[in-house]
């Protein structure tokens, strides 16, 4: 069926016409592939029958001729016994005086110059005796008139008939004719899915099928017949099939390779031509490529904006092999480095180029990954680090690099880069690496428990003043209060003494300048001059230039200055800016210093789910043997809130046995020991904070700021009765440096008060109510209370210990501590007045109706966890609904909610 070719069949008829009137002609058939020129004279040809006119048809294509060429094709096809050249016209001559004859030859632009000269002398010599000759020829870029071409010119009865794409009416025609077809059967469309999509309309049909084929009668028939295979109407969101990725292929083949090389380099690229890439890309100038462009617009491929959709240009994307794809990245990117394109357009088609890239392909891709770093992009930083590294050609630059790509991925994953240490340590060991390089290879290595291989690297660094004199001191300062057990591998510095840093103009002075004032701290208690500085070098990690590193120590400064309001809120700043970026690191390393501060302020709850996240953020693996840190807080917080067994778990988590040669170890035994202690095991607990004792000693990091085991120590031996040892070890806790701060003064009254009389206990835990309170650790301001409660209770002075109780109440619910609301609510006071609350009511009416939710679940015999993942709340939450729940209905136990 010919659609929208009436005219082009009107010109046809009338030529063939007139031939069988005697009267020759040139007719040539001129279009882009896939058009329907070869249709229209298989239509010619039904009509010369009809009228009387012999018709004569061959192809010039390579695989239809002959051996003998031309005239071995045309003698066969009008059976002709000679196939020389006189035999062949002196036959057609003759018949032509007789019967009219027409000669049809298709493909004319896949002919040779021999085929080519052979048709002018036929045209020469046929149509002055009456032939009418019909050529067919397909638009190929960069065709220019031959031979045969000005012939035609000179013949008086010659015309160019031109055949182009249908409009969309057109195509909706053979769409209508290809869907009144019977569909082939295809095994498993028959019910199925199919039955239950919505059928689309005719419109929908036709635009899906306009848009990825411009009105190319070829690719609409292919396109028709792979809708008719999936069953038309029975898809929601269609997709091509291989009829229309095969017939891509053959209308790009039968425009020439050339024309295929661009289309498959434009599909590569995508969106908008651009003139001098393609060029570079496929090797010709821009004028040949904008002729390309402009016959595979005829074919209805493309448009001024690119492809007309992206299946067809994923059709023709799947062109390209692999091999293809990577030359054209190397090029491509060389291109973009002549453009002076910036360095990340560069690196995108380095990243995926073949061997064959220059010399400057190294500094290039080391250049984007600075620039991906900056911008946060970590994963396309490493990606063109190690690229860089590759293509490298010096081995020294090629360590360094490999370095930094294990630097910038450890932000992302430090499991990741740890395959590349051990080889890394290796080199550095054998002076390969830069010492800068190798200060922070070696703090990662010790991240990660590798002791003995950090010690080895450490012992090789130059400790006189050169480049990496920061560096070095920075590495001193950090192993004074995290493996202190290394710094006899460090080389002594020429100078005794370096002056301290106070202008900071770097990353790297900002960081030195914090780790300072960290040890100053930690030797002299706090200041009001340090938690100043300290917020100055958070002013600065804010601006952007100044890397968040010094930001750990500024903020550990003033959460151990007792300044945690000032800590949290700048530790908030930090975590909102993280929160946008793909930064693991430090949105692990900044959720643990917000749970460090929610748990000195007493804020059990806000602790467990912010230390939950860092450890969420990276595998217990990813934090090497600095997970000792977040099990501390995370076991703390658990403990306040009676949750044991989830204490126990965190306690179960795999670590290096390398952790206890750093601090971090001794964070995991105290965090062991408070769980011996909670539990019951006093023996146990006391072993493990005599230990975190003896190793702080030896380490010289002794501070009870950072770790209060002697007070946690003394509490131990107050339950096993022996005060005196308790009273000396709070007595030489408040000797050390920051050991008489606000907080721990309260607490260690608190202990100190244990086993004396009442009237002597009721007056020293006052006094540590008030510390307690100037400090804002609201759990352990709630223990105070208790222990005031106590106190008052045993004095005999009820309605001071009934004031007090309810006090404790409310601030143990703010801070989560389900223990000691169970702890007051089996008391004198609440069998005498168990409804706490400020309407008095108590029973089911008290209840709000989200505590009549949980109370509801919890008699059915759910867990907690399971009433909060029903409630879409958080386990904390419903463990303080079944704190008041238990008050209001004057019970104490999960057991007795149905009988209540």
């Amino acid at each position: 069926m010919l659609v929208e070719r009436s005219e082009q069949m009107s010109t046809l008829a009338s030529l063939i016409d007139d031939c069988a009137l005697g009267m020759g002609g040139v007719a040539l058939l001129r279009g882009p592939s896939g058009v329907g020129k070869t249709a229209l004279l298989r239509a010619s040809s039904l009509y010369a029958e009809e009228a009387g006119v012999t018709w004569v048809e061959i192809s010039a294509a390579p695989s239809a001729i002959k051996p003998q060429g031309l005239l071995a094709q045309l003698a066969e096809a009008a059976g002709i016994a000679s196939a020389s050249f006189a035999a062949i016209v002196g036959d057609l001559l003759d018949r032509a005086i007789s019967v009219p004859v027409a000669l049809a030859i298709d493909d004319l632009d896949l002919a040779d110059p021999v085929f080519l000269e052979t048709v002018s002398e036929l045209v020469r010599r046929l149509c002055r005796a009456g032939v009418l000759i019909v050529l067919g020829e397909t638009v190929r870029p960069g065709q220019r008139w031959r031979l045969v071409n000005v012939e035609l010119l000179r013949q008086p009865r010659f015309c160019t008939v031109p055949v182009t794409r249908l409009s969309r009416a057109g195509a909706d025609e053979v769409l209508a004719f290809c869907r009144d077809q019977p569909a082939p059967h295809v095994p498993g469309l028959v019910g199925g899915n199919h039955e239950q999509l919505a059928s689309p309309t005719d419109d929908e049909i036709g635009v899906f099928a306009f848009q990825r084929t411009g009105g190319n009668p070829l690719l609409l028939r292919a396109l028709a017949e792979d809708l008719r295979t999936t069953g038309w109407g029975q898809w929601a969101e269609p997709a091509v099939g291989d009829a229309y990725r095969q017939a891509v292929r053959v209308v790009l083949d039968r425009g020439g390779e050339l024309l295929a090389q661009v289309a498959r380099a434009a599909a590569w690229r995508g969106g908008p031509p651009e003139l001098r890439l393609l060029g570079g890309l496929v090797g010709i100038a821009e004028a040949e490529i904008c002729q390309c462009l402009d016959v595979l617009a005829e074919m209805g491929l493309l448009t001024s904006g690119g492809f007309c959709h992206p299946d067809a240009q994923a059709a023709v994307s799947d062109l390209l092999d692999e091999a293809e794809r990577r030359t054209m990245h190397r090029q491509a990117a060389r291109i973009r480095y002549e453009e002076g394109a910036s360095p990340a357009e560069v690196a995108v088609h380095l990243a995926d180029a073949d061997a064959g890239t220059c010399g400057w392909a190294a500094d290039f891709l080391c250049a984007a990954g600075e620039e991906a770093e900056a911008g946060d992009d970590l994963a396309a930083a490493v990606r063109y680090f190690k690229l860089a590294a590759y293509h490298s050609d010096d081995k020294e630059k090629r360590t360094r690099l490999i370095i930094r790509s294990a630097a910038v991925g450890w932000r992302l994953d430090p499991v990741e880069t740890a395959d590349d240490l051990p080889d890394l340590a290796q080199s550095a060991v054998a002076g390969v690496v830069a010492q800068a390089d190798a200060v922070a290879l070696s703090g990662r290595l010790i991240w990660h428990g590798w002791i003995d291989e950090a010690a080895q690297m450490l012992s090789r660094l130059d400790g006189g003043d050169s480049s990496s004199a920061l560096e070095v001191r920075s590495l001193r300062l950090w192993l004074e209060f995290t493996c202190p057990s290394l710094l006899q591998s460090l080389p002594e510095p020429a100078k005794p003494s370096a002056a301290p840093l106070l202008a900071v103009t770097s990353a790297g002075e900002a960081k030195a300048r914090a780790m300072e004032l960290f040890g100053e701290l930690l030797r002299g208690g706090p200041q009001v001059v340090i938690a100043d500085e300290a917020v100055r070098i958070l002013e600065m990690c804010t601006l952007g230039h100044i890397s968040l590193e010094p930001s750990r120590f500024a903020l550990q400064i003033l959460m151990y200055s007792e300044g945690l309001e000032v800590a949290e809120r700048w530790c908030d700043v930090l975590m909102r800016e993280r929160l946008a970026q793909d930064d693991p690191w430090w949105q692990a390393n900044l959720a643990q210093m917000r749970a460090h501060i929610s748990l000195l302020q007493g804020d059990l709850v806000g602790a467990e789910r912010h230390a939950s996240s860092a450890l969420d953020h990276r595998s217990g693996m990813g934090w090497g043997v600095a997970v000792g840190t977040p099990i501390r807080i995370m076991v703390s917080a658990l403990l306040g809130m009676g949750r044991h067994a989830d204490a126990a778990a965190q306690l179960d988590r795999p670590v290096r046995s390398s952790i206890f040669r750093t601090r971090w170890g001794l964070d995991f035994l105290f965090a062991r020991g408070q769980y011996y202690a909670a539990t019951g095991r006093n023996r146990a607990a006391l072993g493990d904070f005599l230990s975190v004792g003896d190793m702080s000693q030896q380490w010289n990091i002794d501070v009870p700021m950072l770790i209060p085991w002697r007070m946690a120590a003394a509490e131990v031996y107050q339950t096993l009765g022996k005060a005196n040892t308790a009273i000396r070890l709070l007595a030489d806790q408040r000797s050390k440096p920051g050991g008489n701060s606000r907080r721990l003064r309260g607490i260690s009254a608190r202990i100190a008060a244990v086993g004396g009389a009442a009237r002597e206990r009721v007056r020293t835990v006052k006094a540590s109510i008030v510390d307690l309170e100037a400090s804002g650790d609201q759990w352990e301001l709630a223990r105070a209370l208790v222990a005031l409660h106590d106190g008052y209770r045993d004095l005999g002075e009820s309605d001071r210990a009934d004031m007090v109780a309810r006090h404790a109440i409310k601030v143990a619910e703010r801070c989560g501590a389900e223990p000691l609301v169970a702890e007051l609510s089996r008391s004198d006071f609440m069998r005498k007045d168990t409804d706490l609350s400020d309407d008095g009511e108590t029973g089911l009416r008290a209840l709000s109706n989200s505590e009549r939710r949980v109370a509801e679940l919890a008699s059915r015999g759910n867990t907690n966890r399971e009433i909060a993942r029903t409630l879409n709340v958080t386990v904390s939450t419903v463990e303080q609904h079944l704190t008041r729940i238990y008050r209001k209905l004057k019970v104490r136990r999960r057991e007795d909610l149905p009988a209540a």
